[in-house]
């Protein structure tokens, strides 16, 4: 129980050395001037790429955008415990409106795939998000 204990805590540790990095990059980038990413490293996680398991992607009810949006909070939620940025922020991450990514997470809350367990009042519409049962039945 232990050994699985250690070797879970390890592997999250590489995770967030991979992280830090990251954030050390995009930061080197940003003050240099040859980062064209507009969010503040300092807030938002660099990314490579968006993971979405096959899972997701078999998921009938829903469209490509919700599948993405669904993957981004998934992956939070397994990196981090949950999912807690402004909706504007992911907008700017995946180049669409604040309106349209409200509107997915709205769907997604909906259809049972993700629920909130609260919010930040006055870092602009963040909710803390984590995913549901149902999709965890599905992965």
């Amino acid at each position: 129980m232990f050994k699985k204990k250690i070797d879970e805590l390890f592997e999250r540790i590489q995770i967030l050395k991979k992280e830090v990095q990251s954030l050390e990059i995009a930061l080197e980038r940003t003050k240099s001037g040859k980062s064209s990413f507009s969010v503040d490293p300092k807030q938002f996680p660099t990314y490579y790429g968006i993971y979405i398991p096959l899972s997701i992607m078999q998921i009938k009810d829903l469209n490509a955008f919700e599948k993405t949006v669904l993957s981004i909070v998934y992956n939070q939620e397994r990196y981090y415990g949950e999912y807690k940025f402004p909706d504007s922020m992911l907008a700017k991450m995946i180049n669409n409106t604040r309106l349209n990514v409200y509107r997915v997470i709205t769907k997604l809350k909906e259809k049972g795939y993700i629920k909130k367990i609260g919010s930040i009042r006055g870092i602009g519409n963040t909710r803390i998000l984590i995913t549901s049962e149902k999709l965890k039945r599905i992965l």
